[in-house]
């Protein structure tokens, strides 16, 4: 499990452990770990430093606005996560994609804060802003088009009402699935080997720049048999696709992509652009027609 001590909090080594094995051998910890939900999530943790010096960190940390439970004020106890953030992942076996999103949340803007929080109580500064919970967007220069565009597509989401569970948002890839997805996955089972976050049969993924959104409808990895099966009803529904498709040792093939401009930044015209993508009259109908193969399944 990826852990570390930011070194803005090095003067943390002043205080005793009562438990020498503790993580890094510090009163504070920092570590990345995979969720149930497939997302990657850091926490912050106070560990066992001696209680006098345990009660009065969290004290300061309840003046700068970081919530502290009463029991964890208690003499007994010994560890307190006082910061968790989370993002989404969409493939775990990418290490670049997980590189990124570990750069992501060290340097989100509510861990920038903590970070620097943290410092000065430990250096015995107290007057520090409070941390906010949310960080809002606005349409400047301070803030990149990624930030738009994943706040559009989670507002486009939620208005298509696709549970948080069925989609992933990544500084690399936009991710979702329909309930379509999972009744295939249910007959066909799920792939043969980890894909996506899902491990469905069909999955939606978007590329995007700054310039462009790359949207893809995907067939999966699933077992060769079934997936060969599958994919030679797909071509009698008249679905085109690259011919390595139907072979048997296929595993990734694409029946839809769309590329579509970006026309703005501003949070309508980034929907539309989802909207124009996902309503796309070819699109729709390959939909249609996998909802009349499910049957065969």
């Amino acid at each position: 499990m990826p852990n570390f001590l930011p070194p803005e909090w090095n003067s943390i080594s002043k205080y005793q452990l009562r438990e020498p094995n503790y993580w890094l051998g510090k009163g504070i910890v920092v570590w990345f770990e995979q969720t149930k939900d497939q997302r990657l999530r850091s926490i912050a943790e106070l560990g066992p430093i001696t209680y006098t010096n345990r009660l009065a960190f969290l004290e300061k940390l309840e003046q700068v606005g970081i919530p502290v439970k009463e029991n964890s004020k208690l003499e007994k106890a010994r560890y307190t996560r006082f910061f968790t953030q989370k993002v989404d992942i969409n493939k775990w076996d990418d290490m670049d994609e997980l590189t990124q999103a570990m750069f992501d949340l060290y340097n989100s803007p509510e861990f920038t804060l903590l970070r620097n929080q943290v410092a000065n109580i430990l250096e015995g500064k107290i007057s520090v802003p409070e941390i906010k919970k949310e960080t809002s967007v606005t349409q400047d220069s301070s803030v990149n088009y990624k930030d738009y565009i994943q706040k559009a597509f989670r507002k486009w989401v939620e208005l298509k009402a696709i549970p948080n569970t069925h989609y992933r948002v990544t500084a690399r890839n936009l991710s979702f699935k329909i309930p379509l997805f999972d009744q295939y996955k249910e007959r066909l089972g799920e792939t043969r080997e980890k894909w996506w976050w899902d491990n469905g049969p069909f999955l939606f993924w978007i590329n995007y720049n700054e310039a462009e959104m790359y949207f893809v409808l995907e067939v999966g990895p699933i077992e060769a048999d079934k997936r060969v099966q599958l994919m030679e009803s797909l071509q009698e529904q008249g679905i085109t696709f690259n011919k390595k498709g139907l072979t048997l040792d296929a595993k990734y093939t694409r029946i839809f992509s769309k590329t579509v401009a970006n026309d703005g930044y501003y949070e309508e015209q980034l929907i539309d652009v989802f909207d124009t993508i996902y309503n796309d009259n070819r699109l729709q109908e390959i939909l249609d027609k996998l909802r009349l193969m499910l049957d065969e399944f």
